[in-house]
């Protein structure tokens, strides 16, 4: 049986809009230590670069904790695949075919 009503919103968004209802916080609410994580040897060399490049500014923020990891890691990796995409991308020249096709043409740009 599923549960009635709307998931409880955090105390934290509650405080930044300004806690609309004027109900109480919740005291006890779970709060992860504002600590970035260490960053994943499995991630692709270009996601590290960026693992490095945003987690000091978003641990200086207090908006990355330990319990962001996987999502980072994911943002992270995603990003690095994305880039190698349009990397492979900018050396091809790609058409559209008629009938929905990819059609490659291999040429370097200068």
């Amino acid at each position: 049986m599923a549960g009635r009503g709307r998931p409880p919103k955090p105390s934290a968004i509650k405080v930044l809009e300004g806690n609309p209802g004027k109900r109480p916080l919740n005291k006890k609410e779970p709060k992860p230590k504002k600590v970035a994580p260490k960053c994943p040897s499995w991630l692709l060399p270009d996601a590290k670069k960026e693992w490095k490049r945003l987690s000091k500014e978003l641990e200086a923020m207090g908006l990355l904790t330990q319990v962001d990891m996987a999502a980072f890691a994911g943002y992270c990796q995603a990003y690095a695949r994305w880039k190698e995409a349009e990397m492979d991308l900018s050396l091809k020249q790609v058409q559209v075919t008629s009938n929905k096709f990819l059609k490659y043409r291999f040429q370097l740009k200068a």
